[in-house]
């Protein structure tokens, strides 16, 4: 494989796998709290999982099929540029949105 096709991925499986640590802490908060809910559980699944790697795993794979046409490296920075942010979004959100579920379970995380 090449150094792109690593970097594609190397960004899917961190998105993966930080979702299903966020999946899993979502799904404890609301074992907790006795509201646990399957439909709830698929909708996180089509709101979250499929677009996040989707998206992402598009955006990758632009710079990758872009090498192969003559392009200017110029141009494509832009490009790989835009990808590292959008990965660095979808990465944000999904801690975020782990440290709220352990927030909400009563594990504090704090920095010393």
């Amino acid at each position: 494989m090449t150094i792109e096709v690593n970097y594609l991925v190397v960004g899917i499986t961190s998105i993966l796998f930080l979702i299903i640590v966020d999946l899993i802490s979502a799904v404890a908060l609301h074992i907790q709290k006795k509201t646990f809910d399957w439909k709830k559980l698929m909708n996180f699944l089509r709101a979250n999982v499929v677009p996040y790697v989707l998206i992402w795993g598009t955006l990758g794979a632009i710079p990758i099929l872009l090498k192969y046409v003559e392009i200017s490296s110029d141009v494509l920075i832009y490009f790989e540029g835009a990808v590292g942010i959008v990965w660095l979004l979808i990465i944000g959100k999904i801690i975020k949105s782990i440290f709220d579920n352990f927030k909400e379970l009563g594990i504090e995380l704090k920095n010393k």
